[in-house]
């Protein structure tokens, strides 16, 4: 199991946080536990991987204020959440997952079942935090290109040919052929479909 990873449950009753956390690491998972989310706030470091299982009723913060607050406050975090619901909590459930919750989990909970959503949830948390460091790493790239090198490059995203962009910026084509060859070399690709990728993993497309 990877060290990193830690399952951070949070929950008021003592009982419910303590039966999760037991079943959490009878599989190896980490385990962080709180009595509330005021408490987890004060200790949450957003570059951890693994996953959040929160009550939904909670007093002060409920699990519906724990999402809102991740994703006002913490929009890298790489951490998924799953609810717990009662019977009756159903409809908020629907709504926090509208709002950004991963699923949710009836009381009194299956132990297979939440174990699924768990693992699910922490692959889905590795994978984020790999799609989020290579959109940061191919923005920062970008950030080294010069203005004029910037506006070849979203031409090139955009298909077209040096010929076309020379005409576009009334420039020589050797000269975008230039630009083009200090973009490739910049971007750190062998060739310009590749580009093409990144502009879109970086909203220029």
């Amino acid at each position: 199991m990877n060290k990193e990873i830690i399952i951070y449950i949070i929950d008021d009753e003592e009982h419910v946080r303590n039966a999760i956390a037991l079943l959490m690491k009878s599989v190896g998972f980490k385990v962080e536990k709180f009595s509330s989310a005021l408490e987890f706030f004060e200790q949450f470091k957003a570059d951890t991987l693994g996953c959040i299982i929160s009550d939904i009723r909670m007093p002060i913060m409920s699990g519906l204020d724990v999402l809102k607050k991740l994703k006002n406050d913490f929009p890298l975090s790489y951490l998924p959440v799953i609810l717990i619901t009662g019977h009756g909590d159903i409809s908020m459930a629907v709504q926090a997952m509208k709002n950004g919750a991963l699923d949710f989990v009836e009381k009194p909970f299956n132990t297979q079942n939440l174990l699924d959503k768990v693992n699910q949830a922490v692959e889905l948390s590795i994978n984020t935090k790999e799609e989020k460091q290579k959109t940061l790493d191919i923005q920062k790239k970008y950030n080294t290109l010069t203005e004029k090198e910037k506006q070849v490059f979203e031409l090139i995203a955009k298909g077209d040919t040096n010929k076309v962009i020379s005409q576009k910026l009334y420039v020589t084509q050797s000269t975008i052929e230039a630009r083009r060859a200090k973009i490739i070399l910049k971007m750190e690709v062998d060739n310009s479909s590749e580009l093409v990728k990144m502009a879109v993993v970086i909203g220029l497309l």
